[in-house]
């Protein structure tokens, strides 16, 4: 297991958005295969926008990780991207109903600070509600 915080201790690979902990990496590189992903081998990427091609196959994928790290490069600006708060919106709502809560937390932690629309807020409150249900339900019946 990654030690917690996992962003801290690990790396998100763009190919397969897997994590990987340091220390798989450091064996990585002591077998000479750090060019490669741990996961599924890919080779890695060495641009922006290479890493942005492999997230976009993920999100037309429906990957509810590479839709939310889509949204937050849209937010920043980030990948070779231009800054576009609303398409960050949509995707975090995409990945919201892929199953993401770290989107919904974003949605919701971000109307809270006056950063979006009360129509997301509400958006991102029924999706969380749909969420929860879910997960409780699934809980009853398991």
């Amino acid at each position: 297991p990654i030690e917690l915080p996992a962003a801290q201790h690990s790396m998100l690979m763009h190919c397969c958005m897997k994590r990987v902990c340091y220390g798989c990496f450091l064996a990585l590189h002591r077998r000479e295969m750090e060019k490669t992903c741990a996961f599924c081998r890919t080779p890695t990427p060495d641009s922006d926008a290479a890493k942005l091609s492999l997230v976009q196959k993920r999100v037309d994928a429906k990957d509810p990780v590479a839709t939310a790290l889509l949204a937050d490069a849209y937010y920043n600006g980030d990948y070779v991207l231009q800054q576009d708060i609303s398409r960050a919106i949509e995707l975090w709502t995409e990945a919201a109903n892929l199953g993401n809560l770290n989107a919904h937390f974003r949605l919701v932690t971000d109307t809270a600070n006056g950063k979006l629309s009360r129509r997301t807020w509400i958006g991102a409150f029924h999706i969380g509600s749909t969420l929860q249900f879910k997960a409780i339900h699934n809980q009853d019946m398991g």
